[in-house]
Formats: structure tokens, C-alpha cells, sequence
């Protein structure tokens, strides 16, 4: 039985081929500690809405400093939207989906509006295998996102 799952799973170690690596090259460099970012968020506001840039990575160990850091923006007067301006966000994993999540929610109790904006690569495509592309307002840029809310105000 050994013999006939070796020569179907490359995973097998094969006598005339010697030993397969057991962890892909490419995941460890994805995802090793030469990999990772450190989390930083700058906030600032723009006639009533906030505009949070996240860079690094959002994963297990870093999406409660980016809970942390956004905390104090639920208690601020005259705040009508937030931008999460993803633009250097490098990585995102499950835990920092579900943070995503509750930024979402928490900005649905307080009737403010949210965007994300420059989500790319890694980051676009978990939202869109998530499904989360349809839950989200998402804009290329910051501005284009600023851009709606200030059209969205002149039209109402």
C-alpha cells in the first residue's frame, strides 16, 4: 500500500529521488520570521472622517494592537466615516479578517459609515475568497474613497 500512495504523493519520500521537503521553500519565506511586519496605524481626520493607515502584517499577534489603536476613534464627536487605508498592509490572516469584521460591526452600532481602501495582493484576494468583498465598501485609493463620502454629502 506504501508503495502505490509513494509514487502518487510527491509528500512520500521516493528511493530514487531521495527525501521530499517536507515544508515548501515558498512557505517559509512567506511566512517565517524573516517575513514578518510590525503593525503601525496613523490616524487622521478629514472634514468628519477618519483615515486610519495600517502597514505590516494583521495576523494573530498584531490585530490587538490594531484593536488598540482604533479603540479610542469610537468615543470621537462629529465622526460620520473611517477609511482603513490597507495600502501597506503586507499580510493578513484569520484573526486579522475577524478584527476586520469587528471594525465593521462596531461601525454599524455607531452608524458610521467604513471603506477600505488599497487593498491589494494577499489582502484582496482573502476578501475575496472570504466573500468579504460584497460586506466591505472598497476604493483603490484614500481619496477616491473621501471623494464618495464628499459627492455622497453634496447629493443628500
Amino acid at each position: 500500500m506504501r508503495g502505490t500512495v509513494a509514487a502518487a504523493d510527491p509528500w512520500y519520500e521516493r528511493p530514487h529521488a531521495g527525501p521530499v521537503p517536507r515544508v515548501l521553500p515558498m512557505m517559509s519565506t512567506l511566512f517565517g520570521p524573516e517575513r514578518r511586519q510590525p503593525l503601525t496605524v496613523a490616524v487622521s481626520e478629514h472634514a468628519g472622517v477618519l483615515v486610519a493607515r495600517v502597514s505590516g502584517d494583521v495576523d494573530q499577534s498584531t490585530a490587538p494592537l490594531l484593536r488598540r489603536h482604533l479603540h479610542p476613534l469610537w468615543g470621537c464627536s462629529g465622526v460620520r466615516a473611517l477609511v482603513l487605508d490597507m495600502g501597506e498592509v503586507s499580510f493578513i490572516d484569520s484573526t486579522g479578517v475577524g478584527e476586520l469584521i469587528a471594525v465593521l460591526r462596531r461601525c454599524e452600532e455607531l452608524a458610521m459609515a467604513l471603506a477600505l481602501s488599497g487593498v491589494h495582493g494577499i489582502v484582496a484576494r482573502v476578501l475575496t475568497i472570504t466573500g468579504l468583498t460584497r460586506a466591505f465598501d472598497i476604493h483603490p485609493t484614500t481619496e477616491n474613497a473621501l471623494q464618495a463620502w464628499v459627492a455622497d454629502a453634496d447629493t443628500a
